[in-house]
């Protein structure tokens, strides 16, 4: 752990340790020569990785059986997403169908097992795939389209831990304390960014107006629930979420059902990897089952009617009522200060 001083990054001594076992600092033992998974953590893991129990077999087996899988696909398109538009020097040298001046624009036209590549840039979008399987990459090569460096590790990363509730009232970003991950992050996720709000949306399209709800709190329903990415039940592994940093989503009210993730695969089960996720109002990636008897429920909002949206309370937790059990496949993420877990993962997933 390390914290801000002087404005130079520093050790932090560990307090109410057990010196014997954990060592004087945090942590007490070498990550670097110590760490169970190195011969495995950047390796690419196989196509049919299922966790290690017959539930999840099953799970994994019905769900890719659902969709052709993109090997049975053909006429498969590459789009192209840049900020730039016909200026960019990727659309006017590389070989791709169409392009996209937004990521969701892409994804709404893409056909089932499309590649979508992501320019460098800040894309302030809510993503949501649903009905069909598309693989989106944030795009290798650099933002003046000249080299190919994307690939590479950063090895000088900082993770800075920032007053969050602070940040959502003021707007003000307090760093408090920062840190090396022992993950490295690779270059073309540290410069394709998907934004939220944050405090610009604040408590009128995404914040908590009260953080004391009850029964009687007529603005309990104000606020965002679009995750910052949701893949919708039914996505498969087909899909894939590849190299993006993901950050400053609205604030979410935990007090509500079906409150937002960042990354959410409620009864989705997409492939997520080497993506930075940080400094997000909610978990930075959940995943549950969905489910087939669910009910509707719009909480009411007085502060401004128009921001209720709707959500849902599930009175039947049961395995029966289960519609779709995901599996998706996470690895190599960065996950930091969200606030909510960094990967949480119930309901039968």
């Amino acid at each position: 752990m390390s914290t801000i001083s002087g404005g130079e990054v520093s050790l932090a001594k560990a307090s109410d340790q057990n010196v014997e076992y954990c060592g004087a600092v945090y942590p007490g033992f070498d990550l670097a020569s110590q760490d169970p998974f190195l011969e495995y953590r950047y390796l690419e893991p196989a196509d049919d990785m299922v966790a290690p129990f017959d539930e999840a077999q099953e799970a994994y087996d019905v769900l890719m059986a659902s969709r052709p899988s993109c090997d049975q696909v053909s006429n498969q398109s590459t789009l192209l997403v840049s900020q730039k538009g016909e200026d960019d020097p990727r659309w006017q040298g590389g070989s791709f169908d169409d392009l996209y001046g937004t990521i969701q624009g892409a994804i709404d036209v893409a056909d089932h097992c499309d590649t979508i590549i992501v320019r460098p840039g800040i894309y302030r979008e809510n993503l949501s795939i649903e009905g069909k399987d598309v693989q989106i990459f944030s795009d290798t090569w650099n933002e003046d389209g000249t080299l190919e460096d994307g690939d590479e590790r950063v090895d000088d990363y900082v993770a800075e831990r920032i007053d969050l509730e602070h940040y959502y009232e003021t707007g003000e970003r307090i760093v408090t304390e920062a840190m090396q991950p022992y993950l490295q992050p690779l270059a073309w996720a540290e410069r394709t960014i998907l934004e939220g709000g944050g405090y610009a949306e604040g408590p009128t399209l995404g914040g908590i107006l009260d953080d004391h709800h009850d029964d009687e709190d007529h603005d309990q329903g104000c606020g965002n629930r679009r995750p910052m990415v949701d893949f919708v039940e039914g996505t498969t592994r087909n899909t894939i979420f590849d190299g993006f940093t993901v950050r400053l989503m609205a604030e979410q009210d935990h007090t509500i059902p079906g409150h937002g993730h960042t990354l959410q695969a409620r009864g989705g089960s997409p492939i997520i990897r080497h993506n930075i996720i940080y400094n997000n109002g909610s978990t930075g990636i959940g995943v549950h089952a969905s489910f087939e008897e669910i009910t509707p429920l719009t909480p009411a909002c007085d502060y401004d009617s128009s921001l209720a949206q709707e959500t849902f309370k599930n009175d039947d937790y049961r395995s029966s009522n289960i519609k779709y059990r995901p599996v998706p496949l996470i690895y190599d993420n960065i996950s930091y200060q969200n606030n909510g877990l960094g990967l949480g993962n119930n309901h039968y997933s």
